[in-house]
């Protein structure tokens, strides 16, 4: 048979720079030939990836590739292919391209808004797309370590994103109202507004096949110092406390400490906006002063109320923005 073997060679153009080398070994028989190929890539400009794409690479996995990563810088990469020349199965021939990406865009869905500034490692095998991210900023909000999943599976095509992150909550308000989630979080209108900072940890599995949204996960530790909400133009003061959200429209909550009308208070919600859903309900239990809840119920004659005095209360939104108000406790004195 013939054995081709290359000295090192090098490859400079618009893409990047790079150098490798390769061999063959070509016997007789078509089943028994092999290739081997070893490249190393440097100063590459990621919107060319499709350009460092194997040819027989999945129709499917190459054309969300070429779509989704929009930009960023590659400092150094490799691509590597070792098995046969005529590939009958994905097993007859391995295949690895691994890259160190900077200030990335990735577009990795239509619907949702594209993440920029990511920072970390992109690894492409037989099993799917890995990234392991150390940075980046989404639609406002900043992305710590995240894990990136491209899965090749009988599940369908997705794309799995399990990560933490940290934002103003202004911001993350801005983003819920931009996420496709359909109707479950349309109560947060523009009425609604938090100052202050949110950490959450958050898991998200996007179906690449035109399939609903399969999951979103988020737990958030809030650290605000003033939360408005919109429908019962009420401010809470100084919240804080871990709030969860479950897809489809599930906000779950065990204890939210704030202070609302002049005084402490310590809140439950849970419900959900999904169709068919209940609604949020908020339970709170505290002390409030007489006359800062006079003035939220704008009522002439408790205008004289003075003093704290213990309450509790429900409200509850609806998934139309309505509310519904039930507040109880012996009137504030001196």
């Amino acid at each position: 048979g013939l054995h081709l073997r290359s000295d090192l060679f090098r490859v400079r153009g618009p893409q990047g720079r790079g150098t490798g080398h390769f061999a063959m070994v070509l016997p007789r028989e078509p089943e028994l030939r092999r290739i081997s190929l070893a490249f190393g890539i440097e100063s590459a400009d990621a919107a060319f990836t499709e350009a460092f794409l194997p040819g027989k690479l999945d129709p499917e996995l190459r054309g969300w590739l070429a779509r989704a990563v929009r930009a960023g810088r590659v400092d150094r990469g490799a691509l590597l292919i070792n098995g046969a020349v005529k590939q009958q199965v994905r097993q007859d021939r391995a295949l690895g391209l691994w890259f160190d990406l900077r200030a990335g865009r990735l577009a990795f869905d239509p619907a949702w808004p594209t993440a920029s500034s990511l920072e970390g490692r992109v690894l492409l095998a037989g099993d799917g797309v890995r990234a392991d991210l150390v940075a980046g900023r989404l639609a406002g909000l900043d992305i710590g370590r995240t894990r990136v999943r491209l899965p090749r599976d009988a599940a369908g095509p997705r794309v799995e994103l399990e990560g933490v992150g940290r934002a103003d909550g202004r911001s993350v308000i801005r983003f819920l109202r931009a996420a496709p989630l359909g109707d479950d979080l349309a109560f947060l209108d523009e009425r609604w507004d938090a100052v202050g900072s949110v950490d959450f940890d958050f898991g998200l599995t996007v179906p690449l096949d035109g399939r609903e949204l399969e999951r979103l996960e988020v737990d958030a530790d809030l650290l605000l110092d003033r939360l408005h909400v919109g429908q019962a133009d009420v401010d809470f003061e100084n919240a804080a406390g871990r709030l969860s959200y479950r897809h489809p429209g599930r906000l779950t909550s065990e204890s939210v400490r704030a202070e609302l009308f002049g005084g402490p208070v310590e809140l439950r919600l849970g419900g959900s906006f999904a169709e068919g859903g209940e609604g949020l309900l908020l339970e709170g239990a505290g002390r409030a002063e007489g006359r800062a809840l006079a003035d939220w119920i704008d009522l002439d004659v408790l205008a004289r109320l003075a003093g704290r005095a213990p309450w509790n209360g429900r409200m509850r939104i609806l998934g139309d923005g309505s509310v519904e108000l039930d507040v109880n406790g012996p009137a504030p004195t001196e």
